[in-house]
């Protein structure tokens, strides 16, 4: 009978083994979650090649510019197994960006230069105040860089690869499961709430657009 005393002794061993068990789930999550969101940009990358995906302009120049700033700033505030995620988004969004010039659709819009504006202002921030500053701003300008897409593959779904929007989805929800204090409410902080941040709303928006793009048109129900 070991009582408290064996407690005391065994709990430490199993518990660290249970830590490097964790820790090692948290690192193939991240990875995975970057390796999905790289399959993601190519799939998406020979859809524009092949002709039927148009990306919209304004979106991609803005989440290129924003995927920069994001990566820098969400590493900052201590991003370590998501930050592929973060990685792979920064050298997709650049490829599309320039296969926007001759093959993307849309212009500017009074919102789509307002949100690249904002995007200068955010790197200002950097200097000015900190990391976390430009992270939260930048992250809100990925929302509204966002929108324009959400808006065309709800109105013009065969503009964008259905594919693709599901392994940016899958690659978002792969990297939450990297964040290893998500699954203990207990122990969240506000570097919690900032690690969850960036792969949860690209969980969420992929998400929505991935369900216009599946849903049926209401004028092919019958």
């Amino acid at each position: 009978k070991l009582g408290i005393l064996g407690d005391a002794l065994l709990d430490p061993h199993q518990k660290t083994k249970e830590t490097q068990t964790f820790m090692g789930i948290k690192e193939i999550a991240g990875l995975l979650g970057g390796l999905f969101t790289l399959l993601a940009f190519g799939t998406y990358i020979w859809s524009i090649l092949k002709g039927p995906t148009k990306p919209k302009r304004a979106t991609w120049w803005i989440w290129t510019m924003n995927s920069v700033l994001l990566l820098t700033s969400y590493r900052a505030e201590g991003a370590q197994e998501t930050v592929w995620l973060a990685v792979a988004y920064t050298l997709g969004c650049i490829t599309v960006a320039l296969f926007t010039i001759k093959r993307g659709a849309g212009g500017w819009s009074q919102l789509d230069r307002f949100c690249f504006g904002s995007a200068i202002i955010a790197a200002a921030l950097w200097v000015i105040i900190g990391p976390l500053a430009t992270f939260i701003t930048t992250l809100v300008i990925d929302l509204c860089g966002v929108m324009p897409t959400i808006y065309g593959s709800y109105h013009d779904p065969e503009d964008e690869d259905k594919l693709s929007w599901v392994l940016w989805f899958v690659g978002g929800l792969v990297s939450l499961m990297a964040v290893e204090s998500l699954f203990t409410p207990t122990v969240w902080s506000l570097n919690t709430l900032t690690l969850v941040a960036y792969p949860a709303q690209i969980t969420i928006t992929a998400g929505i657009i991935v369900w216009f793009l599946v849903r049926t048109p209401k004028n092919q129900l019958t």
